[in-house]
């Protein structure tokens, strides 16, 4: 089923639970004190809880889902363990997905430097926490989306359902016996939704 929603642009303030002065994509990992995950939105530095277990696992078992249509091809390379995304600048912000997957032709050109990814993910992956809100999900959607992501997939543990984001606006459901494909913009990309959800 596909409907339309509209991206909610983030605006300059301060996030819940955000701390201290205004900060850099540079010197966020100096500041990170290890408390949990953190991020920064619009220069603010925000610790969120570290994740719980089954949303560990179902992280994990997107990636070996994945593996199985990307082996042995270059289609695509799949980022774990906190990946951080240069989303914005002045103020930044730096979003860190589940799962992200990059085309190596984006990829390439930034192995070499020892910084965040600048720019969206071609694909990124949230799995929904119970300490997040709806709105909380979706203006990360919406800055993804904004700074060039193509798709971004939503799972919902609870709803046992997975919404899959596109830029304009476009929002697919996938049931739990339904199939997360990459589309056109990484095609032959596939993990059933089953696998993920088990």
């Amino acid at each position: 089923m596909a409907v339309r929603v509209a991206a909610r642009r983030a605006r300059p303030g301060r996030p819940p639970g955000s701390t201290g002065r205004l900060v850099t994509a540079e010197e966020l990992p100096s500041v990170s004190d290890g408390e949990g995950r953190t991020e920064l939105i619009l220069g603010r530095v925000v610790h969120m809880p570290p994740a719980f277990v089954e949303h560990c696992c179902i992280a994990g078992r997107i990636a070996v889902a994945a593996g199985p249509s990307i082996a042995g091809t270059r289609g695509c390379e799949v980022l774990t363990a906190e990946p951080g995304f240069v989303l914005r600048r002045d103020p930044d912000t730096v979003r860190v997905p589940d799962v992200a997957f990059v085309t190596p032709e984006h990829l390439a050109p930034q192995l070499s430097k020892r910084a965040f990814y600048e720019g969206a993910p071609d694909i990124a992956v949230e799995v929904i926490s119970e300490s997040q809100s709806r709105a909380e999900v979706e203006s990360k959607v919406a800055e993804y989306l904004e700074a060039g992501g193509r798709l971004v997939w939503v799972i919902d543990p609870e709803a046992r359902v997975a919404r899959v984001y596109r830029p304009g606006g476009q929002v697919d459901e996938v049931p739990a016996d339904g199939v997360l494909t990459g589309e056109d913009v990484i095609p032959g990309l596939r993990v059933p939704l089953s696998e993920v959800l088990r």
